[in-house]
This record gives structure tokens, sequence and C-alpha cells, in this order.
């Protein structure tokens, strides 16, 4: 009798353990990205008349909580600065974007979650310039304030995918089209 309790006592912490184990409702994460911008941004400026150019990657966080076992609701923050310099200035261009977003999951186990979705969001551009040059494209940014402010951004987020190494801890790639990437990846943790 006393062997079938400890035995029952046992299955039963077990099976409490796994299943509590399994049911993240969380997942936060950290991603660097690739962006369509700079590429657009070096056919309208002549990129190789100037000394320096560079841009910091698209970075971004993001939480997301399960609504339920194939739905998730979520925030995210992203950033990413250009930068253009040549011996007579520079200017630096700068995004950040904040969003809500939702996911469908499916395929979803232990190890692996695969997922699309929409993210909605608004990013706000910031121009720095000092800028002594007489090209006519530069001498444009310098007044025209259209580029900065808060702008709509929608982003349908085509297909991502997560896998976990460990019971919380894993990596991550992500597919979007729309701002304010196209490619992404980095590592998250659920809890």
């Amino acid at each position: 009798m006393r062997k079938r309790v400890i035995i029952t006592f046992f299955a039963i912490l077990f099976a409490a353990s796994s299943a509590f184990a399994q049911d993240y409702k969380s997942t936060a994460t950290a991603d660097i990205g690739v962006s369509l911008v700079g590429r657009l941004i070096s056919l309208v400026v002549n990129v190789d008349s100037l000394g320096g150019y560079s841009t910091v990657p698209v970075m971004q966080l993001s939480y997301d909580y399960m609504v339920t076992d194939f739905l998730s609701a979520g925030v995210a923050g992203a950033y990413q600065q250009y930068k253009f310099s040549d011996n007579t200035g520079k200017i630096v261009l700068k995004r950040m974007n904040f969003a809500l977003r939702a996911l469908f999951h499916y395929g979803k186990s232990d190890k692996l979650d695969m997922y699309s979705g929409i993210r909605l969001g608004m990013t706000n551009w910031g121009l720095n310039y000092d800028v002594t040059n007489t090209d006519p494209t530069l001498a444009a940014l310098e007044g025209d304030n259209s580029l900065t402010g808060f702008h709509f951004s929608p982003q349908l987020v085509a297909f991502g995918i997560r896998g976990y190494f460990t019971d919380h801890i894993g990596a991550n790639v992500e597919f979007a089209i729309g701002a304010p990437y196209y490619m992404t990846g980095g590592v998250n943790y659920r809890f």
C-alpha cells in the first residue's frame, strides 16, 4: 500500500511538472535585422561621392503573450540609424518604430514554434544634419520636414520560426513585408 502511494505521488508530481513546463505564456525576444531603407537611400543619394556611409542594423525588442493555444498578442519596438558624412559635414537619419502585433501560431511543439501575423505601428523619423555641402540633394534634405515625425507603419509577418535549445532559451528568424525590416534573427526567452 505504501509503495503504491509513493508511486502515485511521484506519477502525479511528474505529470504536473511536465504540464507546467509546457505551458509557457510569454516570450521576450531581442533581434537584429535588415531593411530595404538603406538600399533605397543609396539610390537617392550618391553614396559613392560621400566620404563615409554607415548604417546600424535594425535592432528590435518584442514581447508576445499567448492569448490562446494558437494566437498571441504583443508589442515591439525597433531602432535603426543611417549616417552620411564627408569633409563638408554629416547627416544622421534615425527611425524608431513602436507597434502592436498579433501572431497566429501553427505547427507548435515543445521545441519549435512557427507563426505568421500582422504588426501595426508608428515610425518616428528623425533627421540631424550639419552640412555645408552645396549638393542639391543634400541641401533639399535640410529644409524637408516631411521625413521627420510619426508615420503609420503596417507590416505583414509572412513567416517566423522559433527553435528552443532549452526549456526557456531559443533562437528565431522572421521574414516580413513592410517597415521596419524584411528579415530579423535573434534570441528569445519564454516563461
